[in-house]
């Protein structure tokens, strides 16, 4: 009898080891065919980066000022909405929260920026489309922005790549120092000032900008 009981667990022994191995081939086959799946999808996409001519050209932080409805320091968080406009222009709305408010904002404040960017269907073929000079704003990483309000309530950022700054270590930077197809671009030359400084300046440019 002891012996009878003995070969049971062992054969049961067995039969729940070679479950565990099925149960762990089966995992893993998932994770092998939803990785291969994301490849070809991947892979399926293709790369079409546009080219802008911006409207205006902005030399100096006053013009950039006298144009902007909302002026701060923001930490990007995620994309909550995208849309494709007239079949080929793929627009999406990037959350931010405002760190440092200079015009119009209040401190944590969220706010929407539309910027260019995303996957369109042409002629039966996947494309990303973006601006590799004003590529989307970066999940954690924070900006100096200069912004004009949309209809829909959004904001959009003044002259693509114009009218923001990277933040590094409380400094600010153009976005030609941090991008190098955005070199063309940007008049305004800022590399490595403070923002506390910088902010000074916006705000006497605010001054100026009320007196016109």
């Amino acid at each position: 009898m002891q012996t009878d009981d003995i070969k049971g667990g062992i054969n049961m022994k067995i039969i729940t080891n070679k479950s565990k191995r099925i149960i762990l081939v089966g995992v893993l086959a998932l994770i092998l065919g939803s990785l291969a799946y994301l490849w070809i999808v991947n892979n399926s996409i293709k790369h079409m980066p546009m080219f802008a001519s911006y409207a205006k050209g902005y030399d100096s932080i006053q013009e950039l000022t006298d144009d902007s409805a909302v002026i701060a320091v923001i930490k990007a968080k995620e994309v909550v909405d995208e849309w494709v406009v007239s079949g080929r222009w793929p627009l999406k709305n990037v959350e931010v929260e405002v760190v440092k408010p200079i015009l119009n904002v209040k401190l944590s404040e969220h706010l929407k920026v539309c910027q260019t960017d995303g996957i369109v269907e042409i002629k039966g073929e996947r494309y990303h489309k973006s601006f590799p000079e004003d590529p989307l704003l970066k999940k954690g990483e924070e900006y100096l922005v200069f912004m004009r309000t949309n209809e829909d309530g959004g904001y959009t950022i003044l002259g693509g790549p114009q009218g923001r700054f990277k933040i590094k270590k409380g400094k600010a930077y153009s976005m030609k120092y941090v991008n190098e197809e955005a070199k063309g671009y940007c008049k305004v030359d800022i590399n490595g000032e403070e923002i506390d400084a910088l902010t000074d300046k916006i705000k006497k440019c605010i001054v100026e900008k009320e007196k016109k």
